[in-house]
């Protein structure tokens, strides 16, 4: 009996042992094929279809725009970079507009001043003196023209959103007092206000979303901002968070401040704009008006004394 068990164990080993070798290659046959099928889909011609999905500006125009921003940083100190993106980010970002483009397009209209320069050479006979004074006056301009244009943006934004601000106020204080929480309030009124100042709210919620307190978020929005008003606003804000003072109270106070002081701000401007005026009356329309009435009566005497 035992001699049969003997064999039986050894029988039912070598069945499991050939089993297993029979199995082995279909199972390395199926990982080689496995490893085809990825390898298909890294096909070269649909990554070339990808790379032509890509719009021509973004495969044309970005890395040409790259290596003209690394030249830019060449020619240009590092502490003037960061408070060009500085200047940049409180302008908004127009047109997606970073930093490094800002860069390139220094260097493009340098380059645009430089074969000026060559055109005026070519077809005027001008000394070496005025070449080398209009030369310097067409790099400076060409240098400090695209900072002009960030700073007109900047100007235009933070008039946007100073011009917001006191209906933002109002719509957040009667939201806070309906029974909504900050956050909820912010994230409400930034959804209804349009503009400059809609966009930073909700920036600003997002990054509170993402982890960063509300402290620190409320604090980048008024750097990013720019405006007085609203750093005031954001500082008393986070003042009575820390003293544990009605909301609602301080934002109908604030409102109130601010609906004053952009009242004050018009009368102000109001009161400048006769002396103001002063200046294109006296040189531009009084002359006129002296031409018209006197020119008649002048031309007479004229007529009569020369008889």
């Amino acid at each position: 009996m035992a001699p049969f068990l003997v064999a039986v164990a050894v029988l039912v080993f070598l069945a499991a042992v050939a089993a297993a070798y029979a199995l082995r290659p279909r199972q390395q046959a199926d990982k080689v094929q496995a490893s085809l099928g990825r390898l298909e889909q890294y096909d070269v011609r649909s990554f070339r279809s990808q790379e032509l999905a890509v719009p021509a500006r973004e495969r044309l125009v970005s890395p040409m725009l790259a290596r003209l921003a690394v030249v830019g940083r060449m020619i240009t100190p590092t502490g003037r970079i960061s408070r060009l993106q500085e200047r940049v980010e409180k302008a908004g970002r127009p047109w997606n507009l970073d930093v490094n483009s800002l860069l390139a397009i220094k260097v493009i209209c340098l380059i645009v001043a430089v074969l000026l320069v060559v055109v005026i050479t070519r077809i005027t006979w001008l000394p070496t003196f005025w070449i080398v004074v209009i030369g310097c006056a067409l790099g400076l301009l060409a240098y400090y023209a695209p900072d002009l244009v960030v700073h007109v943006w900047k100007d235009k934004r933070r008039r946007a959103i100073a011009h917001s601000l006191p209906d933002f106020l109002d719509l957040l204080t009667v939201t806070v007092e309906a029974g909504l929480g900050l956050e909820s309030a912010l994230a409400r009124v930034g959804s209804r206000i349009h503009g400059p100042l809609g966009e930073e709210i909700l920036i600003t919620m997002h990054h509170m979303r993402i982890g960063q307190s509300r402290e620190t978020a409320l604090k980048e929005m008024a750097r990013r901002c720019d405006d007085p008003d609203l750093d005031h606003f954001v500082s008393t804000l986070i003042q009575s968070q820390r003293l544990g003072v009605s909301l609602g109270n301080i934002l109908r106070s604030q409102s109130s401040t601010l609906r004053t002081s952009r009242r004050q701000t018009v009368e102000e401007a109001a009161q400048k704009a006769p002396v103001k005026m002063l200046f294109p009356l006296v040189f531009c329309i009084f002359p006129t008006l002296f031409i018209v009435i006197l020119g008649p009566a002048a031309i007479r005497i004229y007529y009569v004394f020369s008889r």
